[in-house]
């Protein structure tokens, strides 16, 4: 087949090689009907990068492209899979591209720090954190109050005083 030319389709961005044959290269052709069915010529399109297409084809179909493809399907695709169904990133709310870059990094920052939190060194971390927030808590709880009961006894004990004199 005989490349017509480079062209783009409507609406789309992405550059195709247009192949073709004429009717004359046709005629003779013993599988005509196959190939051609009702028309008198055949017309391929490919995109410009299937070179580039076929050679990723080729390196996927060796042993270490199986290996990097289950590698990418147990580490990679979880986390896109929770981030599109349980992080509502079906659809990007932002306008311009570097919003949107944004927006996906801060689901992945979120995603990882929820990951974080799950190692046993960092749940005994935060654990320690939680019991020590919990009695300086309990610790300024206490002094708080014994104050205001001082202030109470206090108020007390002058309004006794002043009802006696």
């Amino acid at each position: 087949m005989i490349l017509k030319g480079i062209k783009t389709e409507k609406g789309r961005e992405t550059f195709t090689k247009e192949y073709g044959t004429t009717t004359a290269d046709c005629r003779n052709y013993s599988l005509k009907e196959k190939c051609c069915k009702n028309l008198n010529y055949k017309k391929l399109k490919h995109s410009v990068d299937k070179p580039y297409y076929d050679e990723a084809y080729k390196l996927l179909n060796t042993k270490k492209g199986k290996r990097k493809m289950r590698m990418q399907k147990a580490v990679v695709e979880p986390v896109w899979e929770t981030l599109l169904h349980f992080r509502r990133l079906k659809k990007v709310y932002t306008k311009v591209n570097d919003l949107a870059n944004k927006q996906v990094l801060m689901a992945s920052a979120a995603y990882n720090l929820k990951k974080l939190m799950g190692f046993e060194a960092i749940k005994s971390a935060a654990n320690v954190f939680k019991i020590t927030a919990t009695d300086l808590k309990l610790t300024i709880f206490n002094k708080i109050s014994q104050f205001y009961e001082f202030i109470l006894f206090f108020l007390n004990h002058r309004k006794l005083r002043i009802y006696y004199c």
